[in-house]
């Protein structure tokens, strides 16, 4: 049990089918396993398993859309606004993701790790599959995520977890990781094949930035 799941992340984690952790999938290319911090260096770089080549040889690849992410906070809700533009493909299951994160979270989980980058809170759409985006068209989508909602709903989710046990065990959370700081919050969006789960662009705003700056690159 982790307290930095949600119903959000479990509904993306079902996309990519994960069975077990450590899972982490690249540009749709999924990899189970992971290990202690002596297997790293292997994980990333590793020649059998290492998906440090896989990243370099994408980042030689022209980009196949351009898209503009906008994002604001403003009385605890965040804003997020994305417009793409078409994409040469035949593809009829183009998606737009819209996800809030938490740049840091502190826990000290079984494993030792205690410092969590980007964390996911929320993701935007329906069941959290995000917004379609019609082939060969420009596309525009946007959402917001209200601070108190998307808390109280990580509550609600970590209690359940509680009442209900684990694997018919009472069980108790150590600490319950729902409490959001509104200063370390970052909004990413990415366009995705929904059936290939291959990523064609993304893009990254910091809204703890004294000017929130769109991190992208569009070619």
């Amino acid at each position: 049990p982790d307290p930095m799941t949600n119903p959000d992340t479990q509904a993306r984690a079902k996309f990519y089918e994960v069975g077990g952790v450590p899972t982490f999938a690249i540009d749709g290319k999924t990899t189970v396993g992971g290990g202690g911090r002596e297997n790293t260096k292997d994980v990333y770089e590793g020649s059998r398993r290492g998906f440090k080549q896989d990243i370099e040889k994408d980042l030689q690849s022209p980009a196949e859309t351009g898209i503009r992410l906008t994002a604001t906070l403003s009385n605890d809700v965040v804003k997020a606004a994305v417009a793409a533009d078409p994409v040469e493909t035949e593809s009829k299951d183009l998606r737009v993701q819209i996800l809030l994160l938490e740049k840091q979270v502190v826990y000290s989980g079984e494993n030792g790790v205690r410092f969590h980058p980007m964390v996911v809170r929320a993701i935007g759409g329906q069941d959290a599959a995000g917004f379609p985006l019609q082939a060969k068209t420009s596309g525009f989508v946007e959402t917001a995520f209200d601070l108190a909602k998307v808390t109280a709903a990580l509550k609600t989710h970590l209690d359940d977890y509680e009442a209900k046990g684990h694997r018919g065990e009472p069980f108790k959370f150590v600490e319950k990781k729902y409490q959001i700081d509104s200063s370390n919050l970052a909004v990413a969006a990415f366009v995705q094949d929904g059936k290939t789960k291959h990523v064609l662009q993304a893009a990254y705003v910091d809204l703890g930035a004294r000017s929130p700056r769109l991190v992208t690159e569009n070619r």
